[in-house]
């Protein structure tokens, strides 16, 4: 590879192929960008084996894609650093990437657990290993989906004990959010069924890039453990379609009308991610997505909104809380949530976030949960503490503000420490990570189709 070619490759990351097409050709400037595409992230592997001045070079290129230090000298010294690398590791490394890529889905590991390590430090690992790869752009999205599942798990985790317990006892033993982490019980965090339906919207998106009934139904049933918490309904609905009954019926019929439960809306955050450039399709694909289980207005409405909540979020950095809610309040069918979001865009004191509800329906909880994230966007902790503190349906109220929260701020601002608690066996928290990834760039696919 010449290093004309590496120069105009280097040049092409910040203004674009038509300048380095002139300095190099159209076929060279193909031949780096594919080398970069497919073995990037094995040399920096081949790497960690060579000294330390190797590794640094290596690792500098990582860091000038990610934060352009807007000069120039250190920009092409990175990008011959890697020529080099290339010169002397590419016939070792031919064709040992392809294999790892099929139907334009990365199946490698995005992160691998290390005994004693928590997922976000994984996460980020992997991230710098693929640093050469990747835009700004797609950095951040990973990242906000990665913040967003896990920030739904380790809400639902953590506001799983106190689950049906009066608001006055939740505050007597938690005390506020300056003391509840201290005295929370030890021991592993596991999620319930928040999190395991979650998992289930994500796995329809990456293998349709959209909601489609039968997939939605099978990933449901697939994941169904009953000892996870599902409310009597969903068990009901989850077994019938194991048994090739009708689940349409019964989630019509359980309940006059259909159910009005914040079920469809616990889920429902991811969807929102992948939707994020086009609310009206958000807007359908979220009434998708909750109609198997939920029928009712309310029910969907909450999913809706919930969706919107975690899109807005992930897209508004700093938040804009009037325009925040303004979004929302707009895309409102009904009046009972288009004045309860009113009301909860007007309070500035975690103690009135009890004027909301901290039922099991989704008109008490929805709301609550969008407060929550909207008084404290930049904390996730603090998020999550206010959810928990309005004790009722503890964990329900905590995984919706803690996936928008996760959206919002990314993987990132995550508490290590409470991560490093969340369960990580099967479908844990190494599984929730890779299963992010896959869902940002199946959403990378479909915007590009």
């Amino acid at each position: 590879m010449s290093v004309g070619a590496t120069i105009a490759f280097a040049v092409a990351r910040r203004w674009g192929k038509p300048l380095a097409a002139r300095l190099a050709g159209d076929v060279e400037y193909a031949r780096m960008e594919r080398l970069s595409a497919e073995r990037g992230a094995q040399l920096i592997v081949i790497t960690r084996a060579l000294p330390v001045l190797a590794e640094a070079s290596v690792l500098v290129l990582g860091a000038t894609q990610l934060t352009w230090r807007r000069f120039l000298p250190a920009m092409l010294l990175s990008n011959l650093g890697l020529s080099l690398a290339y010169a002397i590791f590419g016939a070792y490394s031919r064709g040992r990437c392809a294999n790892r890529r099929t139907a334009g889905v990365d199946h490698a590991p995005a992160a691998r657990g290390r005994r004693g390590e928590s997922a976000l430090a994984d996460f980020v690992r992997g991230h710098r290993r693929r640093a050469i790869t990747m835009t700004r752009a797609e950095f951040d999205r990973e990242s906000q989906f990665v913040g967003c599942l896990l920030g739904l798990a380790l809400g639902d985790a953590l506001g799983a004990p106190f689950e049906g317990r009066p608001t006055d006892v939740v505050r007597r033993t938690l005390g506020n959010s300056a003391t509840i982490w201290d005295r929370l019980p030890p021991g592993a965090l596991t999620y319930t069924d928040d999190t395991q339906m979650a998992i289930g919207i994500a796995e329809t998106l990456i293998e349709c890039g959209g909601i489609q009934q039968e997939t939605l139904c099978r990933h449901f049933a697939d994941n169904y453990r009953p000892q996870r918490g599902y409310g009597a309904g969903a068990k009901k609905i989850l077994q019938a379609i194991l048994d090739g009954e009708d689940h349409r019926h019964l989630a019509k019929n359980l309940f006059p009308g259909g159910s009005i439960g914040n079920g469809a809306a616990m889920r429902v955050a991811p969807l929102g991610l992948f939707f994020a450039n086009d609310y009206d399709r958000l807007w359908q694909q979220a009434r998708e997505s909750a109609l198997p289980t939920h029928t009712h207005p309310s029910a969907i409405e909450g999913a809706q909104l919930m969706a919107l909540a975690a899109a807005l979020a992930a897209r508004e950095r700093p938040l804009e809380r009037e325009a925040y809610f303004a979004s929302l309040i707009a895309r409102c069918e009904a009046a009972a949530y288009a004045g309860a979001l009113r009301r909860a865009s007007q309070i500035s004191d975690p103690r009135d976030l009890c004027l909301f509800g901290n039922g099991v329906d989704a008109a008490s909880s929805v709301v609550t949960a969008i407060a929550c994230f909207a008084l404290t966007p930049e904390s996730f902790e603090d998020t999550v503490a206010n959810a928990i503190l309005q004790g009722g349906d503890t964990d329900t109220l905590a995984a919706m503000a803690g996936a928008i929260c996760g959206a919002h701020l990314s993987a990132k601002a995550l508490p290590e420490a409470l991560l490093a608690r969340l369960e990580d066996g099967h479908q844990g928290r190494t599984f929730l990570v890779e299963l992010a990834v896959q869902l940002s760039r199946a959403k990378s696919r479909v915007s590009s189709n």
